[in-house]
């Protein structure tokens, strides 16, 4: 009775290191979110694609499609913090549905991103904080006349998660927090620059690779 008493406490210690196995130096993480809110005025729906037709003061309708998603891979420096890279790329399209009015978006941002875990029992919580730069490209298009318009994007964000174990090796992670964006022309004769500051809920997947 007493070997077996004493026997529980080392099971349990064995079964937390096989929980946390995946946050140890040395492992691989790469995993994908798209979050409500990225840059712009559109947003999508979970993990990559919206559809929507809008009538803007009694319009014609326009069909509308639009997504985001945040690809990225990252190594364990040490355990529990993950560092890595990550592109942020998002796309919007409109179009008139009894004509030849078109409208269209392309951003992608590209740079690295850190991710610190304080794992739990059955819940992982994180902080992580990226920074990226980019481009941002605008089309419009009626009948004959196109137009289009560049611009370069700096983006940093900082936020706070939770990663939900589903096995040994992948977790579902959501996470708030918040990001900043600014865009600036590409065209020397017109020196624009905005910036944008939103609170937004990432959701999405991460798959461990254990050393």
């Amino acid at each position: 009775m007493k070997k077996i008493l004493l026997l529980i406490p080392v099971l349990c210690i064995l079964a937390f290191q096989t929980v946390n196995a995946q946050l140890e130096q040395g492992n691989i993480l790469v995993g994908s979110t798209s979050t409500m809110n990225i840059w712009g005025d559109h947003s999508s729906d979970f993990m990559a694609l919206g559809l929507s037709t809008n009538k803007y003061n009694g319009s014609d309708p326009y069909k509308c499609i639009a997504f985001n998603l945040i690809p990225k891979a990252g190594y364990f420096v040490i355990d529990n913090l993950a560092a890595g890279l990550e592109t942020a790329i998002s796309f919007w399209s409109e179009k008139n549905s009894n004509s030849d009015s078109k409208e269209s978006q392309l951003g992608i941002v590209f740079g690295p991103f850190v991710r610190f875990y304080y794992p739990l029992d059955d819940i992982y919580p994180f902080v992580e904080v990226n920074a990226g730069i980019g481009a941002n490209k605008y089309k419009y298009s009626y009948g004959s006349y196109d137009d289009e318009e560049g611009e370069s994007i700096f983006m940093f964000g900082l936020g706070v998660g939770a990663a939900k174990p589903l096995g040994e090796r992948i977790t579902f992670d959501a996470i708030i927090g918040y990001s900043n964006v600014s865009w600036k022309e590409k065209d020397e004769e017109v020196n624009e620059k905005s910036t944008s500051g939103t609170i937004g809920l990432k959701l999405g997947f991460t798959i461990f690779f254990i050393k």
